[in-house]
Parts: structure tokens; sequence; C-alpha cells
């Protein structure tokens, strides 16, 4: 386990247009209350039609897993035998380019610990030119949704991966004792003999299933109790229990609080608190994700199907408004 806690994030500043807690709902998304098959039934969205996020992350057929999520989720697995070291992983996920995935973190905020989703991270590649700037290798993340093209950047941070061992409360406790999550449970001590007790070893940050991501578009993040009340019974009916277990494994975790220091049962923030703070962003690092928004959501810049006349008929509008 981490001898010390990373430090603490600022609370996050919701996208234009939405309230702290609140989900943008869109009519063009599927319901995820699906049985396993389903949603690959439906048809494929044109490219016109992904202008969110919601709707890139709620199309089956842009799912780079395709519905089976064994494999992916034992790489995440830190606890799994052939589970890839956190170097590894970091460096796959980072240079994957443009390809729908989104991770699970927490991080303290003044109102307490906050479950957010941290989605299309990549690295910031250096210019060909050699022009150096301030942001050279370092990776980047999309927190929440794209509203009106505009998606709020955090940093992504090496140690995302790395592995700590705690001992937490059982799944089947947690469901049991969910009002009791304010906002997380107390500190568990080591006990082999207390059969609702659990060593579990967890990344920092957990890979979330494309199928699950539009419940964690909102910037302002979602409390511990949130999180299970919105993944679990979803999992639950499409029937992914255990492809997801290391998922809930995760949020086993982030429910529990850590210890302070010479008081172990005294309260303290949850034991998967990260630091991923929005970078001051400069017009390099803006153009950087700009292009990364319109690679994702090819609806931004292409006209509607089918308008007859006006401006967009002709390509003449593309939708795109540039508030950099």
């Amino acid at each position: 386990m981490a001898n010390h806690l990373p430090p603490t994030l600022d609370p996050v500043v919701p996208a234009p247009g939405q309230v702290p807690g609140q989900l943008i709902p869109d009519p063009a998304v599927p319901a995820l209350g699906l049985m396993p098959g389903q949603a690959r039934q439906a048809l494929p969205a044109s490219t016109n039609r992904i202008t969110t996020c919601s709707i890139l992350y709620g199309d089956a057929f842009k799912d780079p897993c395709k519905g089976s999520y064994e494999r992916i989720m034992a790489r995440f697995d830190a606890a799994h035998q052939n589970a890839p070291t956190a170097v590894e992983l970091y460096d796959q996920v980072v240079n994957l380019g443009i390809v729908p995935q989104a991770y699970l973190f927490c991080a303290h905020s003044a109102q307490g610990p906050r479950i957010y989703c941290a989605h299309s991270p990549s690295k910031y590649r250096s210019a060909l030119d050699g022009m150096v700037t301030a942001w050279d290798n370092q990776s980047f993340a999309f927190l929440g949704e794209a509203v009106q093209g505009m998606v709020s950047i955090i940093n992504f941070l090496e140690i995302a991966f790395e592995a700590i061992t705690v001992w937490t409360k059982s799944v089947a406790y947690i469901l049991q004792h969910l009002p009791e999550l304010d906002p997380v449970l107390p500190p568990s001590l080591p006990d082999t003999d207390d059969p609702n007790m659990e060593e579990i070893t967890m990344r920092w940050m957990i890979y979330l299933l494309a199928g699950y991501t539009p419940l964690f578009l909102s910037a302002s993040g979602y409390t511990p109790r949130q999180a299970w009340d919105l993944l679990y019974p979803t999992i639950q009916q499409r029937q992914e229990v255990n492809s997801c277990a290391p998922l809930l494994c995760w949020l086993q975790v982030a429910s529990t609080g850590g210890p302070l220091p010479n008081n172990p049962l005294a309260m303290g923030p949850t034991l998967l608190t990260i630091a991923l703070y929005p970078p001051p962003a400069d017009e390099h690092l803006l153009l950087h994700r700009h292009e990364f928004v319109r690679q994702l959501l090819p609806g931004l810049t292409k006209p509607p199907p089918n308008t007859g006349s006006g401006p967009n008929a002709h390509g003449g509008s593309s939708g795109w408004t540039d508030q950099r």
C-alpha cells in the first residue's frame, strides 16, 4: 500500500449548461438497461450524429471491446497473474490514439470524495519542427460531457495504474449498508476471521466499459453512494457482474475511508484519492485537444444529412464554435 495519499483536488467547475450532479440526457443515447447483445443489434450511429460523448460511448459499434469485457478488465486487475505493469499499461493507454476509452478516478473535493470519469487520454506530441512547449510528453484527458464542442481538460498522471493493497468491506456488505455511505465507510482494519472483510489489490484508476460511460459524464462528479446506485443495478441488468468484478472491487476501495496518521479508526479521505488537475492550458494544448475532439465527435464538423436548403446543405457552417 502507498505510504502516503496524493494531494487533494479542488472541485471541478461544471461545463456550461450543467447543473452539479446532473447528467445531461440525450435522446439519441440508447438505454443502458439492455440484456447482453441487445445494444449490438442496433444500427451504428451515423458519424453525422456523433456530436456528444454520450452518443459516442453509447454506440455499441464504437465499443473497442465489442461486448467481450473479461480480457480488458483482467488487464486492469492489478491482482491478476498476467496483469501488465503500471508503466506498460499507462504507455499503451496514452498512445492508443482516437479510440473511445474511459477511466474512473476518485478525488477529494470541498464536498468530500467524488468519483469522476476521465476519458480519451492521450500524450501531447512534440512538434516535428522541434518547437518546445511546456506540454511535451505529458498526457491529458477529458472530463465530462462535450457542451457546444467544449470539454474540460485534466492532466493524466503516470501513477494512474500503480497498485495499492488495502482491506475493505465486501461488495455484499456495502450493498446491504449503502445508507451508511456518508460519504464513505469507516476505515477497515485487517481481520481474516471477518467474512465481510477482503484484502484487495487495486489500481488508482480503473477502466470503465464504454456502455457504462454515459452514466458518469457529469463534470461535477458523483458521491460513492451515487456511483453504486448508478452502476450496480445496470451491471446486474446486463448480467455482467462477473466480467465487471474488477470495476466493483475498485468501487469497494473508493467507498472506504483511509485511516488518519496515529489514529487508524479515525475517518480520513477515501483510500483511492488521486489528484488530477485542470492544466493552465495555452494555445498549443488547446489546439491539441481541440483536434482530438474533432476526431472523436465528427458530427461537430459535418453538416447534418438531408438538410435541404440553408448554409449546412453545402457545408457552409460546421456547427463548431471555437471558443478558445
